[in-house]
This record gives C-alpha cells, sequence and structure tokens, in this order.
C-alpha cells in the first residue's frame, strides 16, 4: 500500500490557500455568507495571510458550532446542519481536501457517485442505464440498500485509523483530525452535514467495502452513491447471500448498519400473456431515478416539487434564486423520459427565456463583483 509524507506544507502553501479561498467563495447564496464573503474578498490578502500563519505555526483553533436542525425534501427527512465559519474554517476545509483529493481518487471505484467532480447524479444515472442496456439478463434481479443513519453513525476511531494508514504526515494528520473531532456525539461518532470534508472523508470510509464487494464478492454491476448502494444480478439467492455478507462485513469492520429497507425484488421486464404484452417486475428508485428497461423518469417528489415552483413563479415575483432553481428541474426533465409531465403541468407557468435572462443578469453582476475583487488582489 502507498503511503504519503509531506503533506502538511503543501497545505498551507499560498497557492493551495489562494486556490481555497475562491472555492469556498463560492455559491454563497444566503445574506449573511454573503456578507462575511464580501468582506473577506475585500480583505483577502490580510485573511489569506492569517490563515498561512495559523497553519504554518500550529495555531489554527475551530470553534464549535451550534448544530441546525432542517427537514428535507418531500418526506421531511430530519437532518442536523453545520455552518462553519467562512473566514478560517472553510478555506482550511478546502485547502485540505484540495491535498486529499487525489489521494482519496486513485484507489476509488469508478462506479462510486456523489459528492466528487464529474461524478454527480447524471454521471450515476448513465451508469446504470448502460448496465441496464448492454446486460439485460444479468439485471433480472436487483438488490437495493443503504446504511442506516451513515454520516451520524461514522466512528471517528476507525476513520483516523483508516487516515493513519495511507497518511503518515503527523502535522497533516492532527489538522484533519481537529476538523473530525470538531463535531461527535457522545459516543465519538459522526461527521457534520456542511462540512466541505465530510462528504470525501464518507466516500474515503466506503472504499474498502467497495473493493471487497467488487473483488470478493465478484458483483459485476454494482453502483453506490454515497451511502446508497444498488447491484444488479441474475439470481435472487446469491444477492440475498451478498446483502447478508454486506451487512456482516458493515458490522464487523465499518461498525455500520445496513437500513432495515434493503430490498431484493425483480426488475422491470415484459412478459406475453394471450398474446398480449404485460409489464411485470419494479422500477429502480434511485438518485433522484425511476429506472426501467427502456426509459429514465424523475422521482414522483422532484416531480411535484417541480410543478410546486412553477405554480409559485406563476403567482410571485422570480428571483435569481428561483429562477435558478427551475432552470435546474428543466435540465432534470431534459436528460429524462419525462416530457408529458413538463408539457401539462409546468410549461404554461414559466417563460424559459425570461428565467435564463434572470439568472444572466445576476451572473454578470457576480462576474463584475470578481473582476472589481481581482483587481483589488493584483493592485
Amino acid at each position: 500500500m502507498k503511503t504519503y509524507n509531506n503533506l502538511y506544507v503543501k497545505t498551507y502553501q499560498y497557492e493551495n490557500l489562494d486556490l481555497a479561498f475562491d472555492r469556498a467563495a463560492r455559491n454563497k447564496n444566503k445574506k449573511s455568507k454573503r456578507r462575511i464573503v464580501k468582506w473577506c474578498k475585500a480583505h483577502r490578502e490580510k485573511v489569506l495571510d492569517k490563515t498561512k500563519y495559523e497553519l504554518e505555526t500550529e495555531t489554527y483553533f475551530f470553534r464549535h458550532h451550534t448544530p441546525c436542525i432542517i427537514y428535507d425534501g418531500v418526506s421531511r427527512k430530519q437532518r442536523v446542519i453545520i455552518t462553519p465559519d467562512f473566514n478560517n474554517e472553510e478555506i482550511i476545509h478546502h485547502a485540505v481536501v484540495q491535498i486529499l483529493q487525489p489521494i482519496i481518487l486513485k484507489g476509488m471505484d469508478a462506479n462510486c457517485c456523489a459528492s466528487i467532480p464529474e461524478r454527480g447524479c447524471y454521471y450515476g444515472k448513465k451508469k446504470v442505464e448502460k448496465i441496464i442496456a448492454r446486460h439485460p439478463k444479468e439485471c433480472k434481479f436487483c438488490l437495493k440498500m443503504d446504511v442506516e443513519h451513515f454520516f451520524p453513525t461514522i466512528d471517528h476511531e476507525l476513520l483516523k485509523e483508516l487516515i493513519q494508514k495511507k497518511i503518515r504526515d503527523k502535522k497533516f494528520n492532527k489538522l484533519l483530525f481537529a476538523i473530525i473531532d470538531n463535531y461527535e456525539d457522545e459516543e465519538g461518532k459522526g461527521l457534520p452535514l456542511g462540512y466541505y470534508t465530510s462528504q470525501w472523508l464518507a466516500n474515503w470510509f466506503l472504499q474498502d467495502l467497495d473493493h471487497y464487494i467488487r473483488e470478493v464478492l465478484k458483483a459485476q454491476f454494482y453502483i453506490r452513491y454515497m451511502d446508497d448502494m444498488v447491484i444488479f444480478g441474475s439470481n435472487k439467492k446469491k444477492l440475498h447471500k451478498m446483502k447478508d455478507a454486506i451487512e456482516k462485513y458493515l458490522n464487523m469492520n465499518l461498525d455500520l448498519k445496513l437500513n432495515r429497507k434493503w430490498q431484493v425484488f425483480r426488475f422491470d421486464y415484459e412478459y406475453e400473456r394471450n398474446g398480449e404484452q404485460i409489464k411485470g417486475g419494479c422500477f429502480l428508485d434511485f438518485m433522484g431515478y425511476r429506472f426501467y428497461r427502456d426509459r429514465t423518469t424523475l422521482r414522483r417528489s422532484i416531480m411535484l416539487n417541480a410543478t410546486r415552483k412553477a405554480r409559485k413563479l406563476y403567482k410571485g415575483k422570480t428571483t435569481w434564486y428561483s429562477a435558478s432553481q427551475m432552470i435546474s428541474y428543466l435540465g432534470k426533465f431534459k436528460e429524462t423520459d419525462t416530457n408529458n409531465v413538463f408539457e401539462n403541468y409546468i410549461k404554461g407557468f414559466i417563460n424559459v427565456r425570461n428565467l435564463k435572462q434572470n439568472v444572466s443578469l445576476h451572473q454578470r453582476r457576480l462576474n463584475n463583483e470578481n473582476r472589481m475583487d481581482e483587481s483589488r488582489k493584483y493592485s
């Protein structure tokens, strides 16, 4: 196994911090965030020098934040969000991830998606569609499962052991452990949603599981979207055995539990009865899509959200943020076979040209601000 050293010095190099500042400053839409980011941009050199000094002298400090509970999506699923400070924490988080990224990506499975550059929902969708189209006989059954309360139950000590196996730089590990330990429950577990480092570390935590499923269990048609996993197979009993082995591996090696809502089901198919083609089996609901043999549609909750957003835009004032949300929904409709919903429930309520103009005007304002920041930066 290849190990890595001399990473800490690279972390506080000015070029790395400068890039981390730009990436951390992107897409700060909330007013409270915009104010602090604007101030930091106006005092960019001062902020970066302070961050560099704190890292170089190991005097960095991460304060504890009050968790914020949100209720996500149509299902109103409860999630705990923690927002770090921009002017030191977020910049350091991005600086650390920029050093970690090539290390994590090197051992990552090609069919692992979520929170990885160029490996989002659309990437995963194409992977699933490719498997279904090219291997119809092997896609007779489907095993779908996920980890129960994944982020809140990641064990800090196990994660640190994994990191120390790969990274030998004690100063870098000290910084990374300080970020990890900045949030934990009474049992020393949990990675907070809202930290940029969390999504990368969570993916890294499951890498050995990916290799186990691929190399030991010989699952040929496997895809993972963060902690949601799908395996296609031609034999139902084999998939049940795989599920049992994965559950045991999670318990024994990662101290995680498989969600009780796992299922093995017959995937969408057609059969003939009395000269008539009958549909059988179930679609696969995964990554916000519904996968069938011959088409892919959006998840019902996403379609409902899109139609509600279209009606709100029709009745009220359109902001650049609501316009960008609607354009994002339109992109999802375009890449799936959900045109009827768009034609019947959305098209009559929105003006796509006006939405794009609204977002374009906002982007031009941001570009002008960025140019002014750049001119201050080099003046």
